[in-house]
C-alpha cells in the first residue's frame, strides 16, 4: 500500500520507517526542504504532489503547519474517496472542524495522535488515540495498529484531548521524579539501586523506566499547550502552573545525569525484563520486531560511565550525562524518545 506522510520532523520520520518497516511504501513532504532531503524517505516537492500520488495520508506535522497541511488536504480530496490521519498535535477545537469538513467532503479522518516517543512508534508499541466515528476507525484499524494500541476514546477532538492530559501527567510524572532522587542523592545513596527497587513498586510508572529517553525540549511546548486548553476552557490547575515553571528551569543534562545509566540501561522499554517492571503496562509479545538495513541501523547510545568507574556516585552523576548519542552515518539520522505525546 501507498501511503502519503506530510510532516517530516522526529515523529514523522519514526512513523515513515515504521510504515516502510511493515512492507508498506511511503511518500513524503514537508515545507522545509532541508528536512525532507535527510529524512531518509522518498519525497515529493509539494501537498499537491502528495495528493496526486496517494489517497490515505498521515499528517505528522504539529500546530499551524500540521493545520496547514490538513488544510491543504482536504481542499484537494473534496468529492474524492481519501483517508486523512491526524496523527500529530493539534487542538481539540481545530480536529473537530476538520472532522466536519471531511464529513461534508466524503473523506474519512481520523483524530489518531500517536504517543510513547520515537523508539515505540519504530517498535509498534506507541498508543494511538483514535477518535472520531467509531466505524470509520475501525475501517483504518489495520493500519493505526502497526504504531501500537489503538485506543478508542471518542468523537473527533477527543483524540487531541488524551493526548494533552497524557503530557501534563507524564511530565508532571518527570518532574516529580527528578526531585524525588535528588533528595536520595543528597543523602548519597545508591539512586540506581533505589532506583530499580521503586520499579518493583507501586512508584513504578513508564517514566521513571524510560528515563534518559524524555527531551525537556518538548516539555515547554507541550505542557504550554494542554494548559492553555485548560485556560480556554477556565479550569484552575495551580499544581500544574507550577510545575510547567519548574519544569523550565531544568536542563536535559541534569535530568539525563540524575542516575548513573549507560547502554544497558538505556534498552528499549520491550527489552526490560518483566521481573524488573510489573507495575508497568505490559508490552506487546505479538509486535514483529523493526528491523533496519545495515546502513540504517540506529547508532547505540553512548555513556561515560565506564570511564567514571571508581567515581563516587555524585561525581559520576554531574560527569555522566546518561548517555549521549553518537551521530549516525545513516541517511536516516537517530532521534531519542521522549514520550510524546
Amino acid at each position: 500500500m501507498k501511503i502519503g506522510l506530510a510532516g517530516l520532523g522526529h515523529s514523522g520520520r519514526a512513523i515513515g520507517r515504521r510504515l516502510v518497516s511493515a512492507g508498506h511504501r511511503v511518500v513524503g513532504y514537508d515545507p522545509d526542504v532541508a528536512i525532507a532531503a535527510t529524512s531518509g524517505l522518498r519525497t515529493v516537492e509539494s501537498a499537491a504532489r502528495l495528493h496526486d500520488e496517494c489517497t490515505i495520508h498521515l499528517v505528522a506535522s504539529d500546530g499551524h503547519q500540521g493545520c496547514q497541511l490538513l488544510e491543504e488536504l482536504l481542499l484537494m480530496f473534496s468529492g474524492v474517496s481519501a483517508t486523512l490521519f491526524i496523527a500529530g498535535a493539534i487542538s481539540a477545537e481545530e480536529a473537530h472542524a476538520f472532522a466536519l469538513a471531511a464529513e461534508g467532503a466524503g473523506i474519512d479522518l481520523v483524530d489518531a495522535p500517536i504517543v510513547g516517543g520515537i523508539d515505540a512508534i519504530e517498535a509498534g508499541t506507541a498508543a494511538v488515540f483514535a477518535a472520531g466515528d467509531e466505524a470509520t476507525v475501525n475501517r483504518h484499524r489495520d493500519i493505526l495498529s502497526l504504531f501500537g494500541s489503538v485506543l478508542y476514546v471518542g468523537q473527533a477532538g477527543s483524540g487531541q484531548v488524551a493526548r494533552t492530559v497524557n503530557d501534563l501527567v507524564y511530565w508532571s510524572n518527570t518532574l516529580a521524579i527528578y526531585e524525588a532522587f535528588s533528595v536520595a542523592r543528597a543523602c548519597e545513596d545508591d539512586v540506581s539501586r533505589i532506583r530499580q527497587a521503586v520499579l518493583q513498586a507501586n512508584g513504578a510508572s513508564v517514566a521513571l523506566r524510560d528515563w534518559g529517553r524524555e527531551r525537556v525540549t518538548e516539555a515547554a511546548a507541550e505542557t504550554g499547550a494542554a494548559l492553555d486548553l485548560a485556560r480556554a476552557l477556565q479550569v484552575d490547575t495551580p499544581f500544574l502552573d507550577r510545575a510547567r515553571e519548574l519544569l523550565n528551569r531544568v536542563t536535559q543534562d541534569q535530568l539525563s545525569g540524575l542516575f548513573n545509566l549507560g547502554i544497558a540501561d538505556l534498552r528499549s522499554p520491550r527489552d526490560i525484563p518483566s521481573e524488573v517492571a510489573p507495575m508497568l503496562p505490559a508490552q506487546p509479545e505479538d509486535e514483529t520486531p523493526v528491523t533496519f538495513a545495515p546502513d540504517e541501523a540506529p547508532a547505540e547510545p553512548v555513556g561515560d560511565a565506564a570511564a567514571l568507574e571508581g567515581a563516587s556516585t555524585s561525581a559520576a552523576a554531574a560527569l555522566n550525562t546518561g548517555a549521549a548519542d553518537e551521530e549516525p552515518d545513516a541517511a536516516i539520522p537517530e532521534e531519542r524518545a521522549s514520550v510524546s505525546r
